[in-house]
């Protein structure tokens, strides 16, 4: 990855905490890509439009009066807008974080539920590595899945970070970090080999720097 300048403190956001443990630090948060929200949207307001028409139709046969007419169609409109604000909230609350010791998968809805999925860099081995981006589509979009494979003492376990942006990039810094980290025979932490070291974030399609503090 490239160098980045310095932010200033105010900038940064809301994913530190995640990096709670002595000398863990952020290195990587996205979530999937904004495309993911086309399809259900699409279908929604399709949905919306053909009720409406058929409301329409109805109050011009005479079936429901004008004031029953209005108050369906707002009713499937407020309903509509209710569905795809719900659809987004999922969306910005289903996240990927990555910091030098753990991957962290978060999914949750606002006041009803919140579910983590973590593995704990320290505990595993990492065997794998599969980039994948399917469809013309996904290559216009530069959309695509990571899939890291690890081995456990027991079994053996995966890890998605499904349809991100720029799923290449961001699996050849995943692997940089992993294969850097074998070289670590205390607690895994990893360091970019420069003269300093970068925590990025990846978040709707921007790479951005979380902060960059200068190696001893």
């Amino acid at each position: 990855l490239h160098s980045f300048p310095t932010r200033r403190s105010s900038d940064l956001p809301l994913y530190e905490h995640y990096a709670s443990q002595p000398n863990e630090h952020l290195l990587l948060a996205t979530r999937m890509h904004p495309y993911t929200l086309l399809l259900p949207g699409l279908f929604i307001v399709t949905l919306a439009i053909v009720l409406s028409a058929l409301s329409f139709l109805a109050a011009l046969h005479g079936v429901i009066n004008s004031l029953h007419f209005f108050a369906l169609l707002s009713a499937v409109w407020m309903v509509a807008s209710m569905l795809f604000a719900g659809h987004v909230l999922l969306w910005r609350s289903h996240y990927y974080i990555v910091t030098s010791r753990k991957m962290i998968e978060i999914r949750g809805f606002p006041l009803l539920f919140y579910t983590i999925n973590d593995i704990l860099l320290d505990q595993v081995r990492c065997t794998e590595i599969d980039i994948k981006t399917e469809g013309i589509l996904d290559t216009i979009l530069n959309m695509g899945d990571i899939t890291l494979t690890f081995d456990r003492p027991t079994h053996q376990e995966s890890f998605t970070i499904a349809h991100i942006h720029d799923p290449r990039r961001i699996g050849f810094f995943l692997g940089d970090m992993l294969e850097e980290s074998k070289n670590h025979l205390s607690p895994l932490v990893w360091n970019k080999p420069t003269s300093e070291r970068h925590a990025v974030i990846y978040e709707s399609q921007k790479l951005r720097p979380l902060f960059s503090t200068a190696s001893n």
